[in-house]
């Protein structure tokens, strides 16, 4: 019985070891082919010359300079309160309550005429004050849309609901710089990505570019939505974003 007992043992030793095995060459493949994707982005972007200037001038100016996001001269953060955003953003937005991850109420608020949204962090009540803003959308570029050729009817000719509405009505029309460089809706994300700062580790995905992330600071993500998988795709929409809710600094002066 002890005899069968060690081969028992030394059979799941065994196991386990070829199983970590796998995954430690799975992992090795995954790391190899995300290098080479990479080397092969930073080949191609060289290529494609010097990024476009934009001109400054369009109102609203929004300014994204490390974790600091500043509207028409006002300074803002992941993590204000609700008030202070509403009051920096030019125009009366449309504020409602919206279920969103685990059911969760969120306040959404959006400037239809701006193409800006922002969203509260997940909270039990919306009646819950003061609200911290956990999340911003800057739509750009309206010329693609997200949701075009979505299915609209079940196999049995029932009709699907179409999406819930998840963007302002009109493309943001100011003026918007991430590190120092200007975007608008012509720019493409590899002029993007050459000009901002190396240290935000914008990176495409494993597959293709059509939603490549970054960080915007230490708890803050800043990711964007392209027209295509490729590098040379528009952006239509930037999002800062967090998941550690917590009431920002700048809120407490």
């Amino acid at each position: 019985m002890k005899t069968r007992r060690i081969l028992s043992a030394l059979a799941l030793l065994l196991f386990g070891g070829l199983v970590q095995a796998e995954n430690d060459h799975l992992l090795q493949d995954a790391w190899k082919r995300a290098a080479a994707m990479a080397a092969k982005q930073a080949r191609e972007i060289e290529s494609l010359g010097k990024p476009r200037i934009i001109k400054k001038g369009a109102k609203p100016e929004i300014i994204i300079q490390g974790e600091t996001i500043t509207i028409n001269g006002k300074k803002l953060a992941i993590g204000d309160t609700l008030e202070k955003w509403t009051e920096a953003i030019p125009g009366t937005p449309n504020c409602e309550a919206v279920k969103l991850g685990l059911g969760k109420k969120n306040i959404s608020c959006r400037w239809e005429l701006l193409g800006i949204e922002i969203a509260t962090f997940e909270i039990d009540s919306v009646e819950k004050s003061p609200k911290f803003v956990g999340g911003m959308g800057i739509y750009i570029n309206f010329e693609f849309d997200p949701y075009a050729g979505l299915v609209t009817t079940r196999p049995d000719g029932t009709p699907i609901s179409p999406p819930q509405k998840t963007h302002p009505d009109h493309p943001f029309p100011g003026y918007l710089e991430i590190d120092g460089y200007g975007i608008n809706s012509k720019t493409e994300f590899w002029e993007v990505l050459r000009s901002i700062d190396p240290k935000r580790n914008v990176y495409c995905g494993m597959r293709d570019c059509s939603h490549p992330e970054g960080l915007l600071g230490g708890r803050e993500h800043l990711s964007f939505r392209l027209n295509n998988t490729s590098s040379r795709g528009n952006i239509y929409e930037i999002s800062i974003w967090t998941t550690a809710p917590n009431p920002s600094i700048t809120d407490q002066k």
